[in-house]
């Protein structure tokens, strides 16, 4: 466990803690637990709650202790996006970290694509931090290949998950349109 310094009681606006990027965080992960199931179906809709220990008066002192301070570009995630906010299941992560930890729409399959409900294959790119959509294919192959091809056209590298990836895949200039 991470500890912040912070004891028991401590006023977080004596602290200069209120409004921080953690106390946001916070905020944030409590209000997606809420008691409105419509607004928070992923969340407290599904039935996920926040730990005992990060409720309650002492519940952000807690929730700062057991996280610690957030790091620049990180957000919070828990690790089994099935389970609770408890200081066990949770993390600071990338916004490319979590996109694998995310239900989209349908069931993923691979790395940026999902399998919808018709049984076709959506193929998508995180964008700063916005989910773009690539197109609808029917093989999970046509979806896979126009991701990593917007994958390498953006970042001009692989992903860091494809040390193995297929030989028609590594070399870009077969690929249609891509120099």
């Amino acid at each position: 466990m991470r500890s912040s310094g912070l004891g028991r009681g401590h006023n977080l606006r004596k602290h200069g803690l209120y409004k921080t990027p953690e106390h946001k965080a916070w905020k944030n992960m409590k209000s997606r637990c809420g008691k409105n199931p419509t607004a928070n179906a992923w969340h407290g809709g599904k039935g996920i709650k926040v730990c005992e220990r990060w409720t309650g008066e002492d519940g952000f002192i807690n929730f700062y202790n057991d996280m610690g301070k957030k790091p620049k570009g990180l957000t919070l995630e828990r690790k089994d996006s099935k389970k609770d906010y408890t200081p066990e299941n949770c993390k600071w992560a990338s916004n490319a970290d979590q996109s694998l930890n995310t239900k989209l729409r349908g069931k993923a399959l691979h790395r940026g694509v999902v399998k919808v409900p018709s049984g076709k294959f959506q193929a998508l790119i995180s964008i700063k931090r916005v989910n773009n959509y690539l197109g609808t294919f029917e093989t999970l192959e046509e979806a896979a290949e126009i991701y990593l091809q917007k994958y390498f056209e953006l970042h001009k590298k692989w992903p860091p998950e494809y040390n193995k990836v297929p030989l028609c895949y590594k070399s870009p200039l077969l690929w249609k349109g891509v120099q």
